[in-house]
């Protein structure tokens, strides 16, 4: 009889990410394990109740990944990191209380 190889369990990254709104000069850390679903309308601000305000079709957004981790917790550490340590000049960088 052959060993068989189980199929090993498909893995997820957890990406922190950045969302720019150049309309409104405002800056937006996050954690997803879908940045690219970010960039969609439908998806743009998901559930986020900080930039429920942001209008996905009108406002200039730009989403991109700054890093990726193995746990959500480990990503959510290192966006906050970014919330404190990041500056852009004359835009508001939002702080969040995160997981």
């Amino acid at each position: 009889m052959k060993n068989k190889k189980k199929n090993p369990k498909t893995f997820e990254w957890w990406y922190v990410y950045r969302g720019t709104n150049n309309t409104k000069k405002e800056i937006y850390h996050g954690v997803s394990k879908d940045v690219e679903a970010r960039k969609d309308g439908k998806h743009c601000k998901s559930n986020t109740k900080i930039i429920t305000h942001w209008d996905c079709e009108i406002d200039k957004i730009s989403w991109g990944k700054l890093s990726k981790h193995k746990s959500q917790k480990k990503a959510s550490e290192i966006s906050h990191h970014f919330e404190h340590t990041f500056s852009k000049e004359g835009y508001t960088i939002y702080i969040t209380s995160g997981i």
